[in-house]
């Protein structure tokens, strides 16, 4: 609303209308997930409908009349392609630029939207390398990692990051090793993100990591009828799929990895003592000793 020098109480249902075709055609939204944004604009139009001063009648609601003028879309249940490790190894192993294949290893092993890889803080990973701490002073000093070795933070309230909930994961020994390349060849920026633009060096977008995964898949494993394209959310399904169906992991501990919300939050007034900690106890030695391998020539970087 801020372009048309309206306040977001006034919308019409032209600008609803061009929100919705925004969402449809450019971010490729489905008309899922572009109902589910309504709702919540609805509910703060409601709010503000509730004020005296408010400038439209009770009965009018813009959001109401565009979304029956206004093609939303179609919901996407086609499946993706499903590779077996064997060939998620092969195409993993053919992707030849190191941040490429850091970020895609992200959203396979920690189940990562693509949101969360491109707002992944230097401080939210911890790596043991000594050498790699002392070129990056803030690595690994979120809170959340205090005491943990080897791990990744993901938080729930930072702008991007869908999850309900924060989560702490493992960091395997392929992970760590991709991180290592990843940081040693970073740009030395003073920015705190893990990833960057090539060309700003500042926060890698959505766009520029869904560019890779198809650049890694594709055209094998493109959009066709009956199979929908791999792209970043390939990532999240094969990470959930791979505890879920292979692992036999428990239901509740698959959710507290993907970030789902498992209990009412209300019941846990402190989410980093009465929630993150006792779920990343639970799963860190499932996690290690069950994570599949995209079977990387790990040479370099031991532990120290």
């Amino acid at each position: 609303m801020e372009p048309t020098n309206r306040h977001p109480a006034c919308p019409s249902p032209a600008h609803v209308k061009s929100f919705i075709e925004w969402r449809r055609d450019i971010h490729q939204n489905s008309r899922r997930s572009i109902n589910g944004k309504l709702n919540r604009l609805v509910r703060a139009y409601e709010h503000w409908q509730a004020e005296s001063v408010f400038p439209h009648p009770p009965d009018f609601n813009p959001f109401t009349l565009a979304r029956e003028r206004t093609n939303l879309g179609s919901n996407n249940n086609k499946p993706f392609h499903d590779p077996t490790l064997q060939v998620l190894q092969q195409v993993f192993a053919a992707i030849e630029n190191i941040r490429s294949r850091a970020i895609i290893a992200t959203g396979l092993k920690e189940g990562c939207r693509v949101g969360e890889v491109c707002n992944l803080k230097l401080q939210d990973i911890h790596i043991s390398h000594s050498e790699i701490q002392d070129r990056y002073s803030e690595l690994g000093t979120h809170p959340a990692l205090e005491g943990r070795k080897d791990a990744l933070y993901i938080p729930h309230d930072r702008d991007g990051n869908k999850s309900s909930n924060p989560r702490l994961l493992p960091i395997d020994e392929e992970l760590r090793w991709l991180f290592l390349q990843h940081l040693t060849m970073r740009p030395q920026v003073d920015k705190p993100w893990v990833f960057l633009s090539k060309t700003s060096f500042s926060q890698l977008g959505p766009k520029d990591v869904n560019r890779m995964w198809k650049d890694a898949f594709h055209p094998k494993f493109a959009e066709t009828k009956d199979k929908d394209g791999i792209t970043s959310h390939f990532g999240r399904h094969w990470f959930s799929s791979h505890w879920r169906l292979n692992i036999g992991l428990e239901r509740e501990h698959v959710q507290y990895m993907r970030g789902d919300r498992v209990t009412p939050i209300d019941e846990f007034p402190d989410a980093i003592d009465d929630y993150l900690h006792p779920n990343y106890d639970h799963i860190e030695r499932v996690y290690r000793n069950n994570i599949f391998k995209l079977d990387l020539p790990m040479r370099h970087y031991v532990s120290d």
